[in-house]
């Protein structure tokens, strides 16, 4: 978060909310979408390492708003990890 300091922690909860949905619902294409071209949601911040914030979004918020979703989590970090 110190890298994205205009970033609220309301942005990091309904972020993490938005993935829960999509790995409940299987839609790792959407996810992928969502983490790879995140929202702009300050011009003044940098772009170049928002997928990176969006994919520990995914590793930290993620088993916090939805523990059921962590194996899928988990496969879907691994699964971009890879590329």
């Amino acid at each position: 978060m110190s890298k994205h300091p205009t970033y609220t922690e309301s942005y990091f909860d309904q972020r993490a909310q938005q993935f829960c949905a999509l790995l409940s619902d299987g839609n790792m294409t959407k996810l992928m979408i969502e983490v790879s071209q995140p929202p702009v949601v300050h011009m003044t911040e940098s772009t170049n390492d928002r997928p990176r914030l969006e994919t520990a979004i995914v590793i930290t918020g993620t088993p916090a708003v939805c523990p059921s979703q962590d194996q899928k989590m988990r496969s879907f970090v691994n699964s971009i990890m890879r590329q």
